[in-house]
């Protein structure tokens, strides 16, 4: 729900590296990334 709105919100939010390099959680009950570089 939180990066729909933020993307709305600005438009022109992307990601600041490649998809290949963003590093996830596999370690934890919550899967995620480590960190989600952004530039606008």
């Amino acid at each position: 729900m939180a990066l729909p709105t933020l993307l709305s919100r600005l438009p022109g939010l992307r990601l600041a590296a490649p998809l290949a390099e963003l590093r996830f959680r596999h370690d934890l009950v919550t899967y995620g990334l480590h960190e989600l570089p952004a530039a606008w």
